[in-house]
Parts: structure tokens; C-alpha cells; sequence
């Protein structure tokens, strides 16, 4: 054990660190506890400092990527206690080579283990054996999603499970099979597709005169196995609990039916849980039919580019809703489908937690051989093949009332999966689709390559051909008309065609010469949007919708400088431009012309509930928009 003095430092589960018995906060970032478990655990040999550049800094020039790790030298050093007697560092190589005495948990945990190896009394050996599990408190450095840490970490584990199971063995055979059965649960908790476990779990049952149980334990395995990799339990397992039912033959007994059963193919068997199927696996979950699908040639091109080509790893694809943004992820990942072993759509309209959505997410990747619902272990399965996962609606994560991106309370963790997969080294796509920006999208796609963001606006050749497809009648000018007062939003442009079709008998002109409508249907959508806006970011909607040839920030600040401060204003804009609800031309901000017609129509219907104050509203704007509304 440690001596009170010493540098103690905890890599199993999160980084803890003290010295002379004072906890160590100033490494709480991940690239500093990254950067320093590596230095301990590679402590036998200098590491070059262009090597380390690399792998920590891979999506960057090499000369930016050695100024990074010059910097984070630096700082690392002045957090970490007398960092000079730890931390050797030179003009080509940094090494951990401690010059005092220090204690790491991981070494600790591989002394018990190499000393439990070499005892010959069982008690000698099952006391270092109980002293290692006791070390392992979870898997090595948790907050830690480089590849480089994979390999370790699997090792690790693997010799956690190991441990358990002589354990198991060991207390068995000492008749402690309280103790036996204690760290064989905890070892199917580790590795739930353990054979082994569950039948040295029903023997020490069964040695307790725990029949009954051991036959649950028996149809606990029988299904799982069954369930997650299509296979009977072996043979010796097999044998043992018909063994079970001929020595309770005479009593009342519970029999578990079996499920009919391919036979497994003669290597099925030797799949691991850490083995991926290398064979291609599509679910398209609720993803669209992309038959009817025209334009956005540019935007296809794009988004096959970054999937494809550039091998990014975190995609966005955004833009208001109706915009088309779903069947163009659709249509892109149907013709990049030999490109991926894995694609996977889900969406997430109905906002499932983050550990029910990787618990799925993992199980199908891993061709159902894990079932958890760890971050670091999915962006394990990332790396083990070339995966697609599509995420959809993602907007329904985020608060309605606050500014664009803010996650609701219980799914901030989605947060922290989009910084892993956009930051972590793997091989796979994380592609989303939402009507709203989300904060680490807008931080990362600025200055990592590895994140992008496509941004769509209205299609024009979309527009016209909903429109020639529902056989409305009218010029080419009359139908670019119809389109443009309606964004060339696909959606709108379909529902409003409906109408123009089953009122107007197909006449474009008409449905013109009546003024372009906010019809029930379109102006539903929008009602479901506006309502999710600040009341700030609803004044600015309101005042852009009076000023239709557009404003400056200048002139929006002029008109709101008694209400709102420059900063909160800039913010409303932003939030607004992640929404897709406002343009920018030049210096100035717009909207769309159906957008002007729906908040002059909101704020006039305010005016009969008396919410002039809560829109920010004056009686000068209120005639003005009348005025303008009368035209």
C-alpha cells in the first residue's frame, strides 16, 4: 500500500489523484488525464514527442499537432505536484521516470495477480486474488476515449474476468459458496456471455442444495445465449442440468422448454463478446423511401464526400422542417451502402435516454454479442467496423423556450456523445439529422475536419417537381412563384399543391389571385416551431417580419435597445440562424416570405389577448404592422 507521502494515482473507473493525502482537481479535463495515464502506463520506454503529437493530435498538421503537445506539456506539468521528479520531458522524447516513490492501481492490480499465480496455499493465493478484484473498481480510465488505451483496456478486463472465475473455483472448493457465488455474479455482470460463469454458477447452487435455482441460472443462460447469438448451450452445460432433473426426478420440478434451434455453424461458438461480424448488416429502422427524391445534387454530392471520401466521423444535416432533410440522408446512405459493414437508422422523435438508445445501438452492432449501454464501449464497436449510424429528429432533445442546442434536463449526456464520437479515433459515421444546431456541432465543425455540418435551404427543382407531380396547372413563372413564397420547402410546396388541386381544380393563377395563403396544415408546423423560440428570439421573428426587405444588427439593436442588451441580441440571432429560421444577405438578416406572412398573423392574433407586453411590442409597431397587413 501507499505511503502517506506518496503520489497516488487511481486509473480503474475515473482518474483520482492525490498527494500527501490532498486530492488533485486541476486535472479534470480528458486530455490532460489521456495524457497522463498514458506517460504511467508506457513508463518503460521514452515516448517520442512526434509520435505523441500524432496520436493525440491525428486530424491536424504536424507542425500544429507538436505545438499542441508542447502546450499541454507545459500545463500538465504545472498541475501535476513536483512534476519534475515524475515527468521527464526532453527536446525528442517524454518519459514517466519517477525519481520518488509513487503507487498506481493498475500496477498494484498486476502484482496481485502475478503473486496469486505464484502462491501454492490456497488461502495465501486467494487473499492476493480478492486484493486485486478489489482494485479494479470499474474499466480503466472511463473519461478516456482514445484507441491507444483499447488494447490495455481489453487486456485489463480480461484478466479481471480471469480472476473471477478462479475465484469461483477457488471458494468452491474451500465450501465458501456464498463467497463462490458472490464473484461469479459479478463476473456474468462483466461478461454476460460467459458459458463458463453461468455453469459454475448452477454447480455451486446446486452444492448449496439449490436445485431450483440452479435450474433458473440453467434457462437464464439457455435464452440468452439463444437470444443474443443464436446458439444451445454446449454440451457440458447441457449435461449438467439433465443431471439436475434426474436427481429431482421424484419431486415437483420446473421444466424449461427449449427453442427449436439451428444448428450453429462449426465456429459460431467460438465468437467472443469483443468479436465483430465482419459481415454487412442493415437496419433502416424508420428512415424513408427515397423513390421520389429530386435536386440537391450539390448537397448529395457533399454529404457523399464527407461520409464517404473525407471518412468523417460526426455529420449534421439541418435545416427547418419539410426541408428534406431526412430522405437526403436516405438517399446518400443508400448509395454508399458497400462502403459500411454496419448501418443503422433510429430515430429519436419519441427522445430515448442515452442508455436506452447504446444499449441498442451496441447490441446490434456487435451482432447482438454485448448488451450494455457504456459510451466507451460504443465507440469500442466504432472502431471495429466501418459503421453508419443514422440519427434522426435529434431536435427533440433540446429545450422549447431556450436558445437552439439547449439539451433537455436528463439528456445533457447526448452532449457528451457527440464530443466523443466527433473527437475519438474510429472509422465509423455518426450522421444527424435535426431542425436544430446543437452547441457541439457549432463548436467542432468550425475546426475539426472529422465534424461537418451540411445547412439546407429550399429546393427549387424539389419545389417544381411536387408541383408537376400533383398536375397543377400553370407558367413556369407562375409555378417558380408558388414555390418561392413557400422557401421551395418540399413539404410546404406538396401540402399547399394538395389544395390548390382539390379547390382551386389545379389553376395555379387562382389560388394566386386569392393572395398566397397560410394554410391549416403549413401553418400548424409552424406554430409547433415559433412556440419552441425565447420571447426574445419571437420580437426579433417580429420585427423582420415588419422590416421585410430585412435589418442590420445595428438597426435590430436601435429598435430593441430598451429591452435586451447587445449580447442577448446577438445570441437571439444565432439561435435563430441554428434554427433555419432567419437568412443572412450581406449585413443584413431576413425571412422568408411565408415566414413574414405567419408571424404578421401571430402577432395580429396577440393583439385580441391583450400580450403586447410579452411580445415586446409598442403601440407604434402594432399600427405599423396593421398597416402593412392591409396592403
Amino acid at each position: 500500500m501507499p505511503h502517506s507521502g506518496q503520489l497516488r494515482i487511481n486509473l480503474f473507473g475515473h482518474l483520482r489523484l492525490t498527494f500527501e493525502n490532498q486530492p488533485i482537481a486541476s486535472l479534470r479535463t480528458d486530455r490532460y488525464q489521456s495524457l497522463l495515464a498514458y506517460f504511467v502506463l508506457q513508463a518503460r520506454s521514452p515516448q517520442p514527442r512526434s509520435q505523441l503529437a500524432g496520436l493525440f493530435w491525428p486530424d491536424i498538421p504536424d507542425a500544429k499537432a507538436k505545438a499542441s503537445l508542447r502546450q499541454e506539456l507545459y500545463r500538465l506539468k504545472k498541475m501535476l505536484p513536483q512534476a519534475d521528479q515524475f515527468l521527464q520531458v526532453t527536446a525528442k522524447t517524454v518519459q514517466w521516470l519517477p525519481q520518488l516513490p509513487f503507487w498506481l492501481d493498475v500496477t498494484e492490480f498486476e502484482a496481485k495477480l502475478a503473486q496469486a499465480a505464484q502462491e501454492q496455499e490456497p488461502s495465501a493465493k486467494l487473499g492476493a486474488l480478492q486484493q486485486a478484484v478489489a482494485l479494479y473498481q470499474d474499466g480503466l480510465l472511463l473519461t478516456c476515449y482514445d484507441a491507444w488505451i483499447e488494447p490495455t483496456r481489453d487486456r485489463l478486463h480480461k484478466r479481471m474476468i480471469s480472476a473471477l472465475v478462479d475465484l469461483g473455483h477457488l471458494l468452491g472448493d474451500l465450501g465458501d459458496h456464498h463467497g463462490a457465488i458472490g464473484y461469479t455474479q459479478q463476473l456474468l455482470q462483466l461478461d454476460p456471455l460467459n458459458e463458463s460463469g453461468y455453469l459454475l454458477l448452477m454447480q455451486l447452487h446446486a452444492q448449496q442444495g439449490e436445485r431450483a435455482r440452479s435450474l433458473q441460472v440453467y434457462h437464464q443462460c439457455m435464452t440468452l445465449l439463444y437470444e443474443e447469438m443464436g446458439i444451445a448451450p454446449s454440451t457440458e452445460t447441457r449435461q449438467f442440468y439433465e443431471q439436475l432433473l434426474l436427481d429431482g426426478a421424484s419431486s415437483p420440478q420446473i421444466i424449461f422448454r427449449e427453442p427449436t434451434l439451428n444448428p450453429p455453424s462449426p465456429d459460431k461458438r467460438l465468437l467472443s463478446s469483443k468479436t465483430v461480424s465482419k459481415m454487412s448488416q442493415i437496419d433502416w429502422g424508420e428512415a424513408p423511401d427515397v423513390g421520389f427524391f429530386y435536386g440537391r445534387t450539390e448537397e448529395s454530392a457533399q454529404l457523399r464526400q464527407w461520409l464517404g471520401q473525407d471518412r468523417c466521423r460526426l455529420v449534421s444535416v439541418l435545416g427547418m422542417g419539410g426541408i428534406g432533410k431526412t430522405i437526403l440522408a436516405a438517399k446518400v446512405a443508400n448509395e454508399l451502402q458497400a462502403e459500411f459493414d454496419v448501418i443503422v437508422w433510429r430515430s429519436l422523435c419519441h427522445a430515448p435516454t442515452l442508455d436506452m438508445l447504446l444499449k441498442d445501438l451496441i447490441g446490434f452492432i456487435s451482432s447482438q454479442q454485448e448488451k450494455t449501454c457504456s459510451l466507451p464501449r460504443f465507440v469500442h464497436w466504432l472502431r471495429q467496423s466501418r459503421c453508419l449510424v443514422i440519427l434522426g429528429n435529434v431536435e427533440t432533445l433540446f429545450q422549447a423556450g431556450k436558445s437552439a442546442g439547449r439539451y433537455r434536463a436528463g439528456y445533457e449526456n447526448y452532449g457528451e456523445l457527440l464530443s466523443v464520437v466527433g473527437q475519438a479515433s474510429h472509422q465509423s459515421c455518426l450522421l444527424l439529422t435535426s431542425r436544430e444546431q446543437s452547441s457541439e456541432i457549432a463548436t467542432f465543425a468550425g475546426t475539426n475536419p472529422a465534424v461537418q455540418a451540411l445547412h439546407l435551404d429550399g429546393s427549387p427543382e424539389a419545389a417544381l417537381a411536387i408541383i408537376d407531380a400533383n398536375q397543377l396547372v400553370g407558367t413556369q413563372s407562375e409555378k417558380v412563384l408558388l414555390g418561392d413564397h413557400y422557401g421551395h420547402n418540399p413539404l410546404f410546396v406538396q401540402m399547399i399543391s394538395r389544395s390548390i388541386r382539390d379547390v382551386f381544380a389545379g389553376e395555379i393563377a387562382l389560388f394566386l389571385k386569392e393572395g398566397t395563403l397560410l394554410l391549416a396544415d403549413v401553418k400548424c408546423l409552424f406554430d409547433h416551431q415559433f412556440e419552441r423560440l425565447t420571447l426574445l428570439e419571437k420580437t426579433v421573428m417580429t420585427w423582420l417580419a415588419i422590416n421585410h426587405n430585412g435589418m442590420s444588427l445595428a438597426e435590430l439593436k436601435a429598435t430593441l435597445y430598451q429591452a435586451v442588451c447587445q449580447a442577448k441580441l446577438i445570441e437571439a440571432i444565432e439561435s435563430l440562424s441554428w434554427r433555419s429560421l432567419i437568412e443572412r444577405q450581406g449585413d443584413t438578416y431576413t425571412q422568408k416570405p411565408i415566414f413574414i406572412d405567419y408571424v404578421t398573423d401571430y402577432v395580429i392574433k396577440q393583439m385580441s389577448n391583450v400580450l403586447i407586453d410579452s411580445t415586446g411590442c409598442n403601440r407604434h409597431f402594432l399600427q405599423s404592422l396593421l398597416a402593412r397587413n392591409a396592403q
